[in-house]
């Protein structure tokens, strides 16, 4: 008989927006650039949140890190605004946890050749990008105003 180890990696994703903006790492802050070949974007890992018990129908339950760094993606309210942040975790320590790290949950939904990302811990709030270059990758509510639909390859 055989035995199979199978280990979960996290999937790497180069990330941009409508505008072909990608996301800089400047200092503890993710930045939004026009992409050319000088940029130094970063590549994100996406791993699967395996709490059952998250709500349905909002999208696939992910974690997101930073390759390279013991950096995810979290979010959290700041009193009426959502704030995205950086925080030192490890993404494989995340898709370990039975139960959900909700401010490192977001529900990646797939709309076309698009997707967004929606806070578990601050529903209604999503990842968006600026329509100006060199601003900061923040949350909103606001779907039309800011960009919030990312090409994830």
């Amino acid at each position: 008989f055989m035995i199979k180890i199978s280990f979960m990696v996290p999937q790497e994703k180069e990330i941009h927006d409508i505008h072909q903006y990608v996301w800089v790492l400047q200092g503890s802050m993710l930045v939004a650039v026009p992409n050319d070949e000088t940029v130094k974007a970063v590549t994100l890992e996406e791993a699967p949140c395996r709490d059952d018990n998250l709500e349905n129908g909002k999208g696939i339950p992910i974690y997101i890190g930073i390759k390279g760094r013991d950096i995810c993606l979290a979010c959290e309210m700041s009193g009426k605004a959502a704030v995205l942040q950086l925080l030192n975790k490890k993404i494989w320590d995340l898709y370990q946890s039975k139960e959900a790290q909700l401010p490192f949950v977001f529900y990646r939904n797939y709309t076309g050749s698009t997707h967004t990302l929606e806070s578990a811990a601050c529903p209604g709030w999503f990842i968006c990008t600026s329509r100006e270059q060199n601003q900061p990758v923040k949350m909103t509510q606001n779907l039309g105003k800011h960009n919030t639909a990312f090409y994830l390859n």
